[in-house]
């Protein structure tokens, strides 16, 4: 059956507020409420990932492909990094859906062509609580979401939703930042061209220690064939 992207079935599953999102997993209406946490390594955990990614997909599959080309990254650069094994994987999942948020976001506003407003762009933030609140109902453990929380914040403390700074965001968080960044100017979107890989390398490296970790900048480069540090003119 074709799908124009307002299928209510889906619509149902992924609103927060909606009365069950999946079979036998409804939000929850109180902490006593919540289903078991789902584990990371288990098949249950992919399967709800890849039901959310093809709700989003019906939506704005631009984003889908965002999504899985930066969880793609960030499980690299966390492997490289030589961190452990459940660590390298809520990363990877919090990189999977850190934008699942965005499916309660207006599709206008979405594709809108230019600059937002002021009113649109505090809108548009409020993708980061909707994709807490979905991934809550779904069960993924707190240690995974807080990435999806926090990939908006910034080393200096200028990001949000909280305004953290430094250390006070996880790691994870301050990787998956990063990447995030650095696909979405590598990428054509309804308001702005897609930038040059040495464009983006010259943007990433300006930030390190003030947005952006000093000390992950350079291995996305790396991994993302960009190289070291930009040539000084």
């Amino acid at each position: 059956m074709a799908d124009d992207g307002e299928n209510p079935e889906w619509r149902h599953r992924v609103d927060p507020s909606a009365g069950g999102l999946i079979p036998g997993v409804g939000p929850a209406t109180s902490e006593g409420d919540l289903e078991p946490l789902v584990s990371l390594r288990s098949d249950r955990a992919a399967e709800r990932a890849e039901i959310l990614l093809e709700a989003l997909w019906h939506r704005e599959p631009d984003t889908v492909d965002h999504l899985r080309r930066t969880a793609a990254v960030v499980e690299a650069v966390a492997r490289k990094l030589g961190w452990p094994d459940p660590k390298v994987r809520r990363t990877r999942f919090a990189a999977l859906l850190h934008d699942i948020g965005k499916i309660a976001i207006s599709r206008d506003l979405m594709r809108k062509p230019g600059a937002l407003t002021e009113l649109e762009q505090e809108a548009m933030r409020q993708h980061v609580e909707f994709g807490d609140q979905i991934l809550k109902a779904f069960a993924f453990p707190p240690s995974m979401r807080r990435i999806v929380r926090e990939h908006h914040e910034r080393v200096d403390g200028s990001g949000y939703p909280k305004g953290l700074r430094g250390d006070e965001i996880c790691d994870g968080a301050r990787l998956l930042t990063i990447v995030d960044i650095a696909d979405a100017m590598l990428s054509l979107r309804p308001y702005k061209e897609a930038m040059s890989l040495d464009d983006v390398r010259a943007a990433l490296w300006a930030g390190r220690g003030t947005l952006l970790d000093r000390d992950l900048v350079a291995p996305v480069l790396e991994e993302m064939g960009m190289g070291g540090p930009p040539k000084v003119q």
